[in-house]
C-alpha cells in the first residue's frame, strides 16, 4: 500500500505457528519485529513483470518469486522477464506464488545459476525449452498432472513429448522412455 509499515498486522497473524522462529520481511519494513515475531530484514535485486497480472521480485538469497494468476507468456530465445536482465545470473531457485496456469517457451532461460524449480499443481502447459541454458539447474519438482520428471527430463505425463531436458551432468548417454514421439 506503499506505507512503510503495514496497516495492521496483530499478533494472532501467526497463531499456532509455533515452529516459525524468523519472518522475513524487504527493507521497505522498518521494525525489528513483525506481527509479533522477530523479522529480517531481506534486500531485493528488482522486481518487474512476467506477463498480464504476474510479477516477479528477486531477493538477495538467489531467490525468485513468480507472483499473481493467469499465463507467462512465450519468450524468444534472446528475451527474459522484464527488467531482470541485470539480475539474470543471482537467480538461484523459483518459487510460484499465486494461481500460474502456464510458463511459456523459454520462459527461464539463460539462467546459468538456477539449480531448483518446483512447478505448482496449478500449472496446465508449458511450453518448449522453459529451462534452456539453465547450466546449474538439478532439481525440477513437478506437481502439475499434466507433466512428469525422469531422470533429468520434464516429460508430459504420457511421456509422449519431452519438453526439455535439464540435468547435463550425465550428458554422455540420455535414455530416453520409449513412449516418447515429439523432442
Amino acid at each position: 500500500n506503499g506505507n512503510k509499515q503495514p496497516n495492521e498486522c496483530p499478533n494472532e497473524a501467526f497463531i499456532n505457528c509455533n515452529a516459525l522462529q524468523n519472518v522475513y520481511i524487504t527493507k521497505e519494513y522498518e521494525s525489528s519485529t513483525f506481527c509479533g515475531k522477530q523479522a529480517i530484514m531481506k534486500d531485493f535485486y528488482g522486481k518487474g513483470n512476467c506477463g498480464n497480472n504476474i510479477g516477479w521480485t528477486l531477493y538477495e538469497n538467489g531467490r525468485l518469486e513468480i507472483i499473481g494468476d493467469g499465463d507467462i507468456p512465450d519468450l524468444s530465445i534472446s528475451q527474459t522477464f522484464d527488467g531482470l536482465k541485470q539480475y539474470i545470473d543471482k537467480v538461484k531457485f523459483v518459487y510460484f506464488n499465486g494461481t500460474i496456469t502456464r510458463i511459456g517457451n523459454y520462459s527461464f532461460n539463460g539462467m546459468i545459476n538456477l539449480h531448483t524449480v518446483t512447478i505448482p499443481e496449478t500449472v496446465e502447459i508449458i511450453g518448449s525449452n522453459p529451462f534452456v541454458g539453465c547450466e546449474s539447474l538439478k532439481t525440477v519438482i513437478c506437481k502439475s498432472k499434466n507433466y512428469t520428471v525422469i531422470d533429468g527430463m520434464l516429460l508430459t505425463k504420457d511421456k509422449s513429448t519431452l519438453i526439455t531436458f535439464f540435468d547435463h551432468s550425465n550428458e554422455k548417454e540420455l535414455l530416453l522412455p520409449q513412449e516418447i514421439i515429439t523432442i
